[in-house]
């Protein structure tokens, strides 16, 4: 809805920071800019997007310069380049590497002292107000990798359901993937080829894997068993050697007919 009212946000916006350098775009157009960029790029993050961070600051910085050059009747290129740095070194906490940035964008060092002092002001009033949040900078507020975006495991899970469905042995082209989640649900295992089967289970109070982590067995439980994937509540996760099950979890598993009868001593059905 916000790129309907405003699509300049999509994306990274260099082709819009160009237009900032060179005048192109009216006053009421940065300030619009100035706060629909921060809108969209905070829903991104916080929903569990995986998005960028530098183009985003950049992009906000640029529109920022642009709307205080047009208020003072200044040039807009200097204004845009300082302003850039500024918001850059701020939410990235990289006031030196901003500095470079300004010379290598300029290709000399006319604008060094106005961008060290706008730097400087933009990362200590940073600071300043970041100190009684949890994350100090945007950096830290993301996630590591896409695996681990809230925003994306519905995703994960559709693909990680239909490379399981096309391995099957039978042709699996009329089987959906509600189908194939109610047939799992069941308790009823999916053959694979190989002595091969999925199947999916709730991980009990009692067993022995509740409270250890999967540590550097690439999810294994044992020489039969391997977790395709982890469902805590209303996320997904990839195992990982740190990931540490819960009793309670919703297992999907990989495992062969003699560790299938083992494993109902610790799973009981979805």
């Amino acid at each position: 809805l916000l790129a309907l009212i405003c699509p300049q946000v999509i994306g990274g916006g260099y082709g819009w920071m160009q237009e900032a350098i060179d005048g192109r775009l009216a006053a009421g157009t940065l300030f619009a800019l100035v706060l629909a960029k921060p809108l969209a790029m905070s829903l991104t993050i916080s929903s569990g997007g995986s998005g960028g961070v530098f183009a985003p600051s950049l992009f906000i910085g640029a529109m920022l310069g642009g709307l205080l050059a047009s208020l003072a009747h200044q040039p807009a290129a200097p204004f845009v380049i300082v302003g850039t740095a500024a918001v850059f070194a701020g939410a990235a906490h990289v006031p030196v590497a901003a500095l470079m940035m300004v010379t290598e964008m300029t290709g000399g060092y006319t604008l060094l002292v106005p961008a060290a002092l706008a730097v400087m002001v933009s990362y200590l009033v940073q600071r300043r107000l970041a100190a009684r949040f949890r994350y100090q900078s945007l950096y830290e507020a993301q996630v590591a990798t896409r695996a681990d975006s809230p925003a994306h495991h519905s995703e994960h899970l559709k693909i990680a359901l239909r490379i399981l469905k096309e391995r099957r042995v039978l042709d699996p082209a009329d089987l959906g993937q509600l189908d194939f989640l109610s047939l799992l649900r069941t308790g009823i295992p999916v053959e694979l080829p190989g002595d091969r089967r999925v199947v999916i289970g709730v991980l009990r109070s009692d067993s022995p894997y509740r409270q250890q982590p999967l540590g550097a067995s690439n999810g294994h439980l044992d020489d039969h068993t391997q977790i395709f994937a982890i469902m805590r509540g209303e996320h997904m996760m990839v195992p990982r050697p740190d990931t540490v099950l819960q009793a309670g979890d919703r297992l999907i598993l990989v495992t062969t007919k003699a560790g299938f009868e083992g494993l109902k001593a610790h799973v009981d059905k979805w």
